[in-house]
């Protein structure tokens, strides 16, 4: 491939295939009924940043002849978590609309017995529902979603980057 490549053309297939990988795991979560756990967000951490550090090595080989700097790979785990963000977010969005629309309720309702369980005043908890359920629709889920995926993805990308970079040396170009 071109030592030029279009950093947002070359990791279109990275952001699509992390989103294939979000889609089947939060698949399968849902199946087994583990939306609430909550560890499985963590694990699904591990799964993205092994996966991006992989993606990243494999730009940085197949698009930048095995030299990337700090920041294009850095760049490059952000396109593709921008194009993982926005997929993603259309799933989160049909799932809690279509597939489950009473996904919200049991996380309301899971959020509430988490209260009561600190001992904290009906009064309050009563609030804070109220409070969680004009909040809660799968648009404005969907919407945060975004967000966070690209706050924890420019973490990742930060993090896993350090490790990617191979710079040229200078004195070997001709």
């Amino acid at each position: 491939m071109d030592n030029q490549e279009n950093v947002w053309k070359a990791n279109l297939q990275n952001g699509l295939f992390m989103a294939c990988i979000g889609m089947v795991y939060t698949f399968i979560v849902y199946s087994l009924n583990f939306m609430l756990n909550p560890v499985q967000p963590y694990i699904f951490y591990a799964i993205q940043a092994a996966v991006l550090f992989f993606m990243l090595r494999s730009f940085r080989e197949k698009y930048r002849s095995g030299f990337v700097t700090y920041g294009q790979s850095f760049g490059a785990g952000m396109v593709i978590f921008v194009y993982f963000s926005i997929l993603m977010a259309l799933f989160t969005f049909i799932l809690y609309k279509f597939i489950d629309p009473t996904l919200i309720d049991q996380q309301l309702a899971h959020a509430e017995q988490l209260l009561v369980d600190t001992g904290i005043p009906q009064s309050s908890i009563d609030m804070a529902v109220e409070m969680q359920t004009a909040l809660l629709t799968p648009t404005f889920i969907s919407l945060t979603s975004i967000f966070s995926t690209l706050l924890y993805g420019t973490v990742f990308s930060l993090i896993i980057s350090i490790f990617i970079k191979k710079e040229q040396n200078p004195l070997l170009e001709n």
